[in-house]
């Protein structure tokens, strides 16, 4: 009976051990897929807000108010402005945050279900992104040659993967021409 006890309890113990490595190694798997996941949206937004014809696209989206005084040559507020469509070089929208779930999934493709709620996102659309730009002048900022863009990463999912994962380490900072 003591054999058959201790038994018991080592098997007890060994069951314990397991399931804590399964659920670490999950945890982990799901960290390495949002790091993938966020390189690849990395990786093909910093290519399209490089493109003149990508940004010539969004200059000229009247959805991006922010941008009217580029487009009219008139004085900019020095300060981040919210860009809300961002168009690649075919004209196509890259990121559209006209509404708050619209984000990306971990394969990078675009997605409406995105929760910014802490603890309640949604794992298959877990990345959104913000993006601002600002004029690079000093004075009065009129017919700004440079400007700077900013893109935010933001990563939401209900699972414990989130609390390993940085996504402020993917946001992106460039300087370009404002071709304007």
């Amino acid at each position: 009976m003591v054999n058959f006890l201790v038994m018991l309890g080592l098997i007890s113990i060994l069951a314990s051990f397991f399931t804590g490595t399964l659920l670490q190694q999950g945890k982990f798997q799901g960290a390495q897929d949002a790091q993938l996941g966020a390189r690849a949206i990395r990786y093909n937004l910093s290519n399209h807000l490089q493109n003149d014809e990508a940004w010539l696209n969004t200059l000229n989206d009247t959805t991006n108010t922010s941008l009217d005084c580029l487009r009219g040559g008139t004085a900019c507020p020095i300060a981040a402005n919210p860009i809300i469509v961002f168009r690649n070089a075919a004209n196509s929208e890259v990121i559209n945050n006209t509404a708050a779930t619209k984000g990306f999934n971990i394969a990078g493709e675009s997605c409406n279900s995105f929760n910014g709620a802490s603890g309640a996102g949604d794992p298959n659309c877990p990345f959104r992104t913000e993006i601002a730009w600002e004029p690079i002048c000093t004075g009065a900022c009129v017919n700004a040659s440079m400007v700077k863009i900013v893109v935010n990463f933001i990563y939401s999912t209900s699972g414990e993967k989130g609390n390993v994962f940085n996504a402020a380490k993917h946001n992106i900072t460039i300087e370009r021409s404002s071709l304007k």
